[in-house]
């Protein structure tokens, strides 16, 4: 099969074409409502031209007033939605997605990539609900009042208020996230949960074993009720020979092997990029002294600001590659539309489904 840059004229305008065509859906990118590129709408232009339709915004909010800083950044995010009514959509249910493609304008999904802001009150939860909240990873790395993230030195799983967080985000409608949590977390939230659950961003750990990525085991139960895996193009996490900088034929080898692992309904996209106004090369030094063991891959390598991503997809602009990727790989139009965001249009249909 031919390689992603060696597409012949017939295969690059087919991919062209299904790329203009797709509902595309990132389930991972970190976005700064207080970018220069957001505040004056230039990063929205460019998601669109890029033509991604939706993407959740995965913020981690792990301080001790994580509530007030979920209030305000939703804030800010209300104000540029007021500001670019003709770039800009807040995702209340799955058709919100559907008639923007129409549009030809980007939804936001407002989500958490850590549940601190609700902290011990479930009563915070609907009140989320109603401010946007669409997306909730269950743990971030660290232990928290509903389970155990992937760095905690144990392997506990979800607590007694999880468990009943888990009941009342099926019965809101607020999609359950498990990419960062630990074993035992991700698999008793699978069997908890009534609704599909995702991993937005997170790799088969079959193939690159670092603890961040998923078991065949997790990614089968997940796939059984319904979900699905988003394929990240994140250096650490994408390794395939042990101690080599992945490439993006190792990322699509990863989503080849989810695909064979659990068939192409259950596979998607989640990039996990940062707007390039979220942080500067100075601050994230900080970021990757913080949680080493993320930056750390298997083989021993350990990736900074500049090598976190892999080539030919660490911007957003990169995302057409993915579909020239899927199209030497001999996949169907339909497959590759499924990929792009139909997998995961399909999940939101039946998680935002309007609640009794």
């Amino acid at each position: 099969m031919k390689r992603i840059f060696e597409l012949d004229k017939e295969q690059e305008r087919r991919a062209l074409d299904l790329h203009k065509e797709a509902t595309i859906i990132d389930s991972s990118i970190v976005m700064n409502p207080d970018g220069k590129g957001l505040a004056n709408g230039e990063y929205f232009k460019t998601l669109i031209d890029a033509g991604i339709t939706a993407s959740f915004d995965m913020r981690p909010f792990t301080s001790w007033d994580a509530t007030q800083q979920a209030m305000k950044n939703l804030y800010k995010w209300y104000r540029l939605i007021e500001k670019y009514p003709d770039k800009i959509v807040l995702a209340n249910d799955a058709e919100d997605i559907v008639e923007a493609k129409r549009n030809k304008k980007w939804v936001y999904v407002a989500g958490l990539q850590s549940p601190e802001p609700i902290q011990n009150d479930l009563t915070t939860l609907p009140i989320l609900y109603k401010l946007g909240i669409r997306v909730m990873l269950i743990a971030y790395n660290k232990r928290n009042y509903l389970g155990d993230g992937c760095l905690e030195r144990g392997n506990s799983g979800l607590s007694d208020f999880g468990l009943k967080a888990i009941e009342e985000m099926n019965r809101l409608g607020i999609l359950i996230d498990l990419a960062h949590s630990n074993d035992a977390t991700t698999s008793e939230a699978i069997e908890a949960s009534k609704d599909p659950t995702i991993f937005s961003h997170a790799n088969p750990r079959s193939i690159c074993p670092h603890r961040r990525n998923k078991t065949d085991e997790q990614i089968k139960a997940m796939a059984e009720k319904g979900g699905v895996i988003g394929i990240v193009p994140f250096a650490p996490f994408t390794e395939v020979k042990k101690g080599v900088r992945p490439t993006f034929e190792d990322y699509l080898y990863h989503m080849e092997y989810a695909i064979k692992l659990v068939g192409v309904d259950h596979v998607g996209m989640g990039q996990d990029l940062l707007d390039p106004w979220y942080f500067s090369p100075q601050e994230y030094v900080g970021h990757v002294g913080r949680e080493p063991e993320i930056w750390q891959a298997p083989g021993g390598l350990m990736y900074d600001y500049s090598t976190r991503r892999i080539d030919n997809f660490d911007k957003i602009e990169d995302t057409i590659n993915l579909t020239k990727g899927l199209v030497a790989k001999g996949y169907s139009d339909e497959e590759i539309k499924k990929i792009l965001g139909q997998n995961l249009l399909r999940v939101l249909r039946k998680v935002w489904k309007k609640k009794k």
